[in-house]
């Protein structure tokens, strides 16, 4: 949950020498996207053997000390009824919907 997440790199720049940058401007981790109030999701997905309801937020970042350049799709899940503690998911294909990666999770 205290990922140090990174956005992505912007444009190339045009007229300035050296490397072009690796990784943008550090974003808000799982733990802080946890703790807003405002942009949960709902959706439904089949976890353990039942359908589940489950509220989410999703973004894709760069998880630096982890995957280096490549994206990642992150996934927080919040039990509004208070039975789980917040958690947090990653895949490295960013384009990996939701319900899929936490049906994967579920599986192993």
């Amino acid at each position: 949950m205290n990922a140090a997440l990174y956005a992505m790199p912007s444009a190339p720049r045009r007229g300035q020498n050296g490397r072009l940058r690796k990784k943008g401007k550090r974003i808000a981790g799982p733990e802080k996207m946890a703790a807003l109030a405002k942009g949960w999701r709902k959706t439904t997905v089949r976890l353990y053997g039942k359908d589940v309801c489950v509220h989410y937020k999703s973004r894709v970042a760069l998880w630096y000390n982890s995957t280096g350049t490549a994206p990642v799709r992150i996934v927080v899940v919040r039990d509004f009824k208070g039975r789980r503690k917040d958690d947090a998911f990653f895949s490295t294909d960013p384009d990996m919907s939701v319900e899929t990666i936490l049906e994967t999770y579920a599986q192993r």
